[in-house]
């Protein structure tokens, strides 16, 4: 079995590194929202806007990581590939993180999965809302691996520039770039995205 081809890696790995700079935008600007929105014990002023405003950080994640999908799976079995030509140590630091994107998008696929079962369910003219509710929960359900891709997704970059440094120049694979992490806005606790 033939591994991606050079281009169609690298240009996962440029969609990779956009999704996480969305996601942790949308992340601090979801922390945003709560911070002014909440009391000092953390509970939401408006429950209904609160609910809605969080509701709209799931679908943007969600929406933002529609263009990664299709590539996902590429880009864990180079990273795996990769990881095990690299040095003992490299390959522990490394290997939780694959291990934890991995089940993430297997985690996708099953809320994708219940959620597609439900559609299927529905009567040919859903009650007014019916649909949406059901896309607010997949969304919903789906959060938690989406931002595991979010702050662990880095590591196929990192893995993919170690392999590249370790190959003889004329056989180079990749063109990834170092990943540019956006830094959180002061303040703010990038992996609190309090529920």
């Amino acid at each position: 079995m033939t591994g991606p081809s050079p281009t169609s890696h690298g240009l996962w790995l440029k969609q990779l590194n956009t999704y996480v700079r969305e996601s942790d935008q949308i992340l601090a600007d979801w922390d945003a929202y709560s911070d002014q929105h909440s009391d000092e014990d953390g509970q939401p002023l408006d429950e209904v806007a609160y609910g809605r405003r969080q509701r709209q950080r799931d679908a943007d994640t969600w929406h933002a990581f529609t263009a990664l999908r299709p590539g996902a799976e590429e880009l864990l079995g180079q990273a795996e590939r990769q990881r095990a030509k690299l040095p003992a140590d490299e390959q522990r630091r490394t290997g939780w993180r694959i291990n934890a994107l991995r089940d993430a998008l297997d985690g996708l696929r099953q809320v994708e999965s219940d959620w597609l079962t439900v559609c299927q369910s529905l009567p040919p003219r859903p009650i007014a809302g019916e649909y949406e509710e059901t896309l607010a929960e997949r969304n919903a359900e789906g959060w938690h691996y989406l931002q595991e891709w979010s702050c662990h997704g880095h590591v196929l970059i990192e893995v993919d520039t170690m392999a590249c440094k370790r190959t003889p120049a004329g056989s180079r694979f990749s063109t990834a770039t170092s990943p540019s992490r956006p830094q959180p806005a002061p303040g703010l606790n990038r992996a609190r995205g309090r529920r």
